[in-house]
């Protein structure tokens, strides 16, 4: 109850910072779907289609950048070529200026012309290290579940050996009755304990056997055993009762529920986040 508690006044002081903040990344995530991925270069068609195309801010910002740079570089040679006099001796500034910019220039240059390329080798890299993930979660799975199975028919195998254990001993009961013990049960008495006792125990042991309709073990046995006026009546019912009994427990192997991940993608954590967010929020304003 304390930890309930203590959980829902967390959930209640952090809960509604953390979905506005959720909600914000959400509305980004719209603006960026709805933007990228944008063509630029509408009027320039044989640029190259990293040129023309951003896929986000990034690569929008690094060609922006490049024409940026471009453009002062090709004023500075225009004000170095026209202008009768610079700023600086023999316009050292403009020319520093200018061969600074280049060797950026070109690395950016390189770096937009295989942006697409290094897009899709991220997204690859990605996708290759989560289905990893996902087979190695489907080994474990699989090995646990061989062990489960193991287990299973090792306990299944020894509850068969259990009932079957018992069966015999009731049966071995059965015959050293008639053997040894006959003149005991002579008396009708006795002999109705007896037939009690055998009830009860028949019942006790048809409580761990499967549907009575496939064992039909105390079916009109109760009516049969009273019939029964001698201690060998009374045994050979419920011996032949016994010996036509095949023995099944209740531990059925039901098959095996599969865990094994689908070969899939993971889905958004910030979706997962919020949507776990909203049903705790709703069971803990339904409790209250």
């Amino acid at each position: 109850g304390s930890s309930r508690a203590a959980l829902q006044t967390s959930l209640s002081s952090f809960g509604p910072n953390r979905e506005e903040r959720c909600s914000c990344r959400n509305g980004c995530a719209k603006c960026h779907a709805w933007i990228f991925p944008c063509n630029i270069g509408v009027c320039c068609p044989c640029l190259p289609s990293s040129w023309r195309n951003a896929k986000d801010w990034l690569h929008l910002v690094l060609i922006f950048g490049v024409l940026s740079s471009v453009v002062f570089i090709i004023l500075q040679i225009v004000e170095i070529a026209f202008q009768d006099q610079c700023q600086t001796p023999l316009c050292v500034g403009q020319m520093v200026s200018a061969l600074v910019i280049l060797p950026s220039l070109y690395d950016f240059f390189k770096f937009i012309g295989t942006y697409d390329e290094s897009l899709q080798e991220h997204k690859q890299r990605a996708e290759d290290e989560v289905h990893g993930l996902i087979e190695s979660i489907n080994q474990q799975v699989a090995e646990m579940q061989e062990v489960a199975a193991k287990l299973t028919e090792s306990v299944t195998d020894f509850a068969f050996r259990s009932f079957d254990t018992s069966r015999e001993g009731f049966e071995k009961f059965i015959l050293d009755l008639k053997l040894y013990y006959s003149e005991l049960y002579v008396q009708k008495e006795m002999l109705q304990e007896l037939r009690c006792f055998m009830l009860k125990w028949l019942a006790v042991f048809s409580q761990s056997l499967l549907d009575a309709e496939t064992n039909p073990l105390l079916q009109g046995l109760e009516e049969e055993l009273k019939r029964c006026s001698t201690l060998d009546e009374l045994c050979e019912k419920v011996t032949g009762r016994l010996s036509r009994l095949k023995v099944s427990t209740r531990m059925v192997m039901a098959p095996a529920e599969s865990y094994v991940l689908p070969n899939r993608a993971i889905e958004d954590v910030e979706t997962a986040s919020v949507a776990s967010w909203s049903q705790t929020s709703q069971a803990s304003q339904t409790s209250q």
